[in-house]
């Protein structure tokens, strides 16, 4: 039959070594579906692992091995925790539960509790009998930190929880004389362009259509401008060339010589505005006096750049 995957539930019976599995009804009544018992497994946690091929992992230890208080598995599959109780955390490979190594917690008293993976995989979480959360690194085994959750007591239940833009830790205190105390932290990640939302991204392009329309015009203003006065600039390139005649090399140039170049270029520049002006008002005589436009009523910027 066909099971809604948020429905299904799998929990381990200590008492009898066996693990069940069932799903909830709408009413939260578990229906169960098999339970299984393991003769040569005491079973400690049991995962879904390669859910498309609907295959369940039970995790446990036979009564000649090492204790389990709990496990954890990483996301891709390949790796998981376990709580030996004794000196800490060990991390082994899946596959055929090789051992990889061991994160020591040195513990005063021996309890089971939890670990887990977090930050993608690379960090590993777990409690301790002295009131902190130890955060080791998975690859070298190095403690990077630890989080003061209580005084004293101990942090059995451990989670975490990763996003794109931060990481979060769970922990709680385990005391049977006080009330439980719950710790949150959380850790913000670095963001890339990649992790931007979606509102981010569209103001970008929002802006970037701005910044074109802008150039576009610019340009189109700067060709208008070129056009009414490409003889101007053709008499500016006519100085420098009568200039370049006399040998000079761009490295000889004066603050003379280029005011000089200047000067013609502004000359040439007002005496065409000029005989425009004069040619526009004889066409409007019939409208009355032509207007001149006068050399001083015209501005023009000249940006010079020197080494």
């Amino acid at each position: 039959m066909t099971i809604p995957a948020t429905k299904l539930v799998l929990q381990v019976e200590r008492a009898t070594d066996r693990f069940k599995y069932g799903h909830l009804t709408p009413k939260d009544q578990l229906i169960p579906i098999f339970s299984v018992e393991l003769s040569t497994t005491i079973p400690r946690t049991a995962k879904y692992i390669h859910f498309e091929a609907q295959t369940v992992l039970s995790v446990g230890t036979n009564k000649a091995g090492p204790m389990i208080g709990h496990t954890a598995v990483d996301a891709p599959q390949t790796l998981f925790l376990i709580d030996n109780v004794v000196n800490g955390f060990s991390l082994h490979r899946l596959e055929d539960g090789a051992y990889i190594h061991t994160y020591n917690t040195n513990p005063v008293k021996t309890f089971p509790k939890q670990v887990v993976f977090g930050d993608q995989a690379t960090l590993v979480v777990g409690g301790s009998d002295t009131g902190t959360i130890r955060i080791f690194d998975k690859n070298d085994g190095a403690l990077k930190q630890v989080l003061q959750h209580a005084d004293r007591g101990r942090v059995q239940t451990v989670t975490m929880y990763d996003s794109p833009q931060h990481s979060l830790i769970f922990g709680v205190t385990s005391t049977n004389d006080a009330e439980l105390t719950i710790s949150i932290w959380c850790r913000k990640r670095a963001t890339s362009p990649s992790d931007c939302p979606l509102g981010s991204e569209v103001r970008n392009f929002v802006r970037g259509i701005i910044q074109l329309a802008i150039a576009m015009a610019i340009i189109a203003y700067v060709s208008n401008m070129l056009i009414e006065h490409s003889l101007g600039i053709t008499s500016l390139g006519n100085a420098w060339q009568e200039y370049s005649k006399l040998g000079a090399q761009t490295a000889d140039l004066t603050n003379t010589n280029i005011r000089s170049l200047v000067e013609q270029y502004m000359e040439a520049l007002r005496g065409e505005e000029l005989e425009r002006a004069q040619s526009s008002g004889a066409d409007r005589r019939h409208d009355g006096q032509a207007k001149l436009v006068k050399p001083q009523d015209m501005l023009h910027e000249v940006i010079l750049l020197r080494n």
